[in-house]
């Protein structure tokens, strides 16, 4: 199956209807997706993003993300106000992952990761994209060291 990727941005500020719009652009486009990574402003409301996103996904496709100062897209920047994107992709043979208190044996942490990684492939990654707070205490050349000790 050939890899493909979607983008999409929203500025509306009810945060249901911000997530029903970019999962339904997404659940459109006829191709099967296996991962979507979204990122929205501080403005919004979390929880109920994340509902209308699902309500749209379903649950089978993995959802990953954070929140924002801005978001980023295809000739568009906004930093201020409501504002979410997301990035839909398929034909990766996915998996998603998170481990919690990284900064409590940081390098365990990272190959507690790459195992729970692993365990949902049926061959290593090519690609791991990871997010984490930087403001935490992690030590992240360790945690990455364990990370990659693990999915190489």
């Amino acid at each position: 199956m050939a890899i493909f990727a979607h983008t999409s941005v929203s500025t509306t500020a009810d945060s249901l209807q911000a997530g029903r719009e970019l999962g339904q652009t997404l659940a459109t486009q006829g191709r099967e997706l296996e991962l979507v990574l979204t990122y929205l402003t501080m403005n919004h409301d979390h929880a109920a993003y994340l509902r209308g996103l699902r309500e749209a996904l379903g649950e089978r496709v993995s959802v990953l993300g954070c929140s924002a100062q801005g978001v980023v897209g295809r000739n568009f920047v906004r930093e201020q106000g409501y504002a979410a994107g997301v990035l839909g992709l398929g034909g990766l043979g996915a998996s998603a992952a998170m481990v919690e208190d990284i900064s409590a044996d940081s390098s365990a942490k990272g190959e507690q990761l790459g195992r729970a990684l692993l365990a949902q492939l049926s061959a290593p990654p090519k690609a791991v994209v990871l997010h984490y707070d930087a403001l935490c205490g992690v030590d992240p050349e360790r945690f990455v060291a364990g990370l990659y000790r693990v999915v190489e």
